[in-house]
């Protein structure tokens, strides 16, 4: 069975043309847009339920290492 995301995260100005294609593939509250890792980092974990599965898209140049260590860490939404 193959593995589905529950949420996209997408991090950059480059990364908008994916979320535009994405949203009309997934539900439009599981496609998001962040212009920074900065704002990313500080608004992805309240979005998140344990379990979720999340993409996280973005360049080598947006440093999204943080990202996705607040994601393995947790969440704060039951």
């Amino acid at each position: 069975m193959p593995a589905a995301a529950d949420f996209l995260i997408a991090v950059g100005p480059n990364a908008r043309l994916l979320v535009d294609e994405a949203a009309g593939l997934m539900a439009p509250e599981a496609v998001r847009h962040f212009a920074s890792g900065d704002e990313a980092v500080r608004l992805v974990p309240s979005l998140l339920a344990p379990g979720d599965v999340v993409l996280v898209k973005g360049s080598r140049g947006m440093r999204l290492e943080r990202l996705c260590q607040a994601v393995a860490l947790g969440t704060t939404r039951p």
